[in-house]
């Protein structure tokens, strides 16, 4: 079986291959840049990184790859609509499972507004994301942090709108 990392905090990123200085010595470098298809990463399908996103990451290697932004600092919650800041949670953390018609997502598809807001209203996405529901979410790796869950619940509370 292939070994699982999380990689949402900067301790755990450069654990698990930056070699700081030499993008093209590194492995995550590496994982999302070349070799087989089934080594590449983020394994979302027909949802690789861009080259500009593969750009930021070798020179972020290049220039140290120093932690320069502490993200779990703070929490702002008040952004909270759907296309600034639902969508990119789901994006990095559900996607990978539950985009098209993806047998490991239960064929669940959270790609689009709609079928976010069917899990919303059938009252099945808050429970997984906070674990209190019969199926936790994510399945692989740790729950959503505490800021990540407060930002899609304000975003429920409001209605789940469209915005």
């Amino acid at each position: 079986m292939q070994e699982v990392h999380q990689f949402d905090r900067y301790a755990t990123i450069v654990a698990h291959g930056i070699n700081a200085g030499d993008s093209s010595n590194s492995e995550i470098y590496k994982v999302i840049t070349a070799g087989a298809p089934s080594r590449i990463m983020p394994k979302f399908p027909n949802k690789s990184l861009t080259a500009a996103q593969i750009h930021i990451i070798a020179t972020w290697i290049q220039q140290g790859a120093a932690n320069s932004t502490n993200c779990a600092l703070a929490c702002d919650i008040s952004l909270f609509t759907y296309s600034g800041a639902v969508r990119p949670i789901l994006q990095t953390h559900c996607l990978g499972c539950h985009s098209g018609l993806a047998v490991d997502g239960g064929f669940i598809s959270l790609e689009t507004y709609d079928g976010v807001k069917e899990q919303v209203t059938i009252n099945t996405l808050y429970p997984a994301i906070t674990h209190t529901g019969p199926i936790p979410m994510p399945k692989i790796g740790k729950k959503l942090s505490d800021c990540k869950i407060a930002i899609i619940k304000k975003w429920i509370e409001a209605g789940a709108p469209d915005n």
